[in-house]
């Protein structure tokens, strides 16, 4: 039988207390790191629909007034030819010239 005052074996269940404390403790610090890791992960996701939704906004925008710029151009094309043919038109010259 084994004496339970044998300075070895009191050893061995200190040391035996000692590891169920650290892979407790060590537990705990994992679970803290994998939460620290999903909530990191989250806010990077979340950083990059950020600046991803904010980058589409600010190029529809440029897009929005290129467009406008290019409808702009047009209506001046054609309010000049309109114009042009408006007064090159031989009445409107007959009008003026009277």
């Amino acid at each position: 039988m084994t004496d339970p005052n044998d300075p070895i074996l009191q050893r061995l269940d200190n040391l035996e207390a000692q590891n169920i404390s650290l892979r407790k403790k060590l537990n705990s610090i994992e679970i803290l790191l994998w939460v620290l890791l999903t909530i990191g992960v989250i806010f990077a996701i979340a950083l990059l629909g950020i600046i991803g939704w904010g980058l589409a906004g600010v190029l529809s925008i440029i897009l929005c007034f290129r467009i406008a710029d290019i409808f702009d151009k047009q209506f001046q094309n054609s309010a000049q030819s309109a114009s042009d043919a408006y007064f090159n038109h031989p009445k409107t010259q007959d009008r003026a010239k009277s």
